[in-house]
């Protein structure tokens, strides 16, 4: 059951209920939550590198994030700005006025600035357009997702603008790759262009990802493809593998164009391996957290401990699955669609939204011709094992007093130990676990007998019939 009655007459979805046992036990709220990473390696040429090679420093002052609303839009208007159609070109002036007009009216004294006290940067992802429109539709404006993005597009790449790479990985746009070739550095593309097609191992579907990736550095750091510093790279794949520590195609091929490109400067390596190091394996616990980015607080400390205490009988793939379904389909939901939710007990309503929002999956899908963004909301796929059945399967976990959990076996099951065997047996009988009810759809009533138990001289008498009756066939 993903839903079940507290004490207090309030609901516990799920999670809740296989984490309020071990909440108690978690360390304090307001403390650091570290722990013990075992993925260790030398790094002493990796950070001495990096101390050689630092990133940019941000700005938040520049020639055209200076100038004022109007002159912006008379640069955005100019022939290298406009573009081929007259139906994209006004939606994209349009959408650039209303968010210069939002901008305008937070404190700070460039565009960057007020982009920074926006608070746009802890907006991201495909909820970015909450902010300007609520502002929007306060002032009686109308207010259209893909005619704010596209006006967005085109402030990020005339470089009035520079969002953080982490915002524009969670923005995930396919239009910014084109936009930057387009109308920020179209000489810088087509050289990338020709380091690609003079390497026929490289193939197009890594050669688009690289170049995405080279878009983000442009759109956070500003200026063309030859002011790209070996730093601003490395920053950028450590941001990226926090965002996405899946890895994904491209991931190091794009610091290998910018070197054979001529980029870089004759001493920087190769390879953006000896400036990240050797692959690293596993991630800890607390990094496959931390990838949600919760809030610091006793309910992030107890799922890391959860999947700490999980992680020996599980393996990587079914650990990391765990980390999806408790901190990102679960509590980071919640935090996002209840700012400053702490408790695991929750109201009734707060749990049927969180169980109708996870059967909802949310895509936004951009028109190639127009730059138009369109949310759209499908049924997900929701099966046995999924993100449904985690906290049916959790909910059925309870720590064993200060020595951790039982150990768990497949679907969570607690596996007996030799001295819970009896209570194993006799709990399978009754519908009962060792601590609590078992799946509910499992058929109740006398349990199967066990295969290791004493034969009876009845067994063997059985057994002696059906051999004979076999040969006898």
């Amino acid at each position: 059951m993903i839903v079940t009655a507290g004490d207090d007459g309030k609901h516990l979805v799920g999670p809740c209920t296989a984490l309020h046992g071990i909440q108690a036990a978690s360390r304090p709220p307001d403390g650091d939550h570290t722990e013990f990473d075992h993925t260790e390696f030398d790094q002493m040429g990796v950070q001495a590198l990096r101390r050689r090679f630092p990133p940019r420093p941000p700005q938040v002052s520049w020639p055209h994030t200076e100038q004022p609303l109007e002159e912006v839009l008379r640069r955005l208007d100019s022939p290298s700005f406009r573009a081929e159609h007259r139906k994209t070109h006004v939606p994209r002036l349009h959408g650039a006025r209303k968010i210069l007009d939002w901008l305008a009216a937070c404190p700070g004294d460039t565009w960057q600035q007020r982009w920074l006290a926006s608070g746009q940067e802890q907006s991201p992802g495909a909820h970015w357009a909450r902010l300007p429109t609520e502002w929007l539709t306060a002032q009686n404006q109308a207010a259209h997702a893909g005619v704010l993005g596209s006006g967005l597009l085109m402030l990020i790449c005339a470089d009035v603008i520079r969002p953080s790479m982490a915002w524009l990985l969670s923005r995930g746009s396919c239009t910014l790759t084109t936009g930057m070739a387009r109308y920020r550095d179209a000489e810088g593309f087509a050289a990338l262009e020709q380091v690609i097609a003079a390497d026929p191992a490289i193939t197009n579907a890594n050669a688009q990802p690289a170049k995405a990736r080279i878009a983000v550095i442009l759109a956070s750091k500003g200026g063309r493809i030859t002011d790209i510093t070996v730093g601003d790279c490395v920053q950028f794949y450590d941001t990226h593998s926090l965002a996405r520590p899946q890895g994904a195609p491209g991931k190091k091929l794009f610091y290998m164009l910018l070197h054979r490109a001529g980029v870089f400067s004759a001493d920087a390596p190769a390879t953006l391996r000896a400036l990240c190091g050797p692959a690293q394996g596993q991630l800890s616990s607390t990094a496959l957290v931390d990838r949600y980015q919760l809030a610091p607080g006793p309910i992030r400390n107890v799922i890391i401990d959860y999947l700490a205490e999980r992680r020996p009988s599980l393996d990587y793939s079914t650990l990391n699955r765990l980390a999806l379904e408790l901190a990102g389909l679960f509590w980071a939901d919640l935090e996002h669609h209840h700012p400053g939710i702490a408790s695991l007990h929750l109201a009734p309503d707060v749990a049927a939204g969180w169980k109708e929002r996870l059967k909802t999956k949310t895509r936004t899908i951009t028109d190639p011709t127009t730059g138009a963004q369109h949310t759209v909301s499908t049924p997900a796929e929701l099966h046995r094992g999924g993100a449904l059945d985690g906290p049916r399967v959790l909910s059925r976990y309870r720590p064993v007093g200060a020595g951790g959990t039982r150990p768990m076996g497949a679907m969570g099951r607690a596996q007996p130990g030799q001295g819970h065997r009896a209570e194993y047996q006799e709990g399978k009988a009754s519908g009962q676990g060792p601590h609590g009810p078992t799946d509910p759809r499992a058929p109740t009533g006398p349990a199967h007998p066990d295969p290791r138990r004493e034969r009876t001289p009845q067994d063997n008498g059985r057994t002696a019939h059906r051999g004979h009756s076999g040969h006898a066939r």
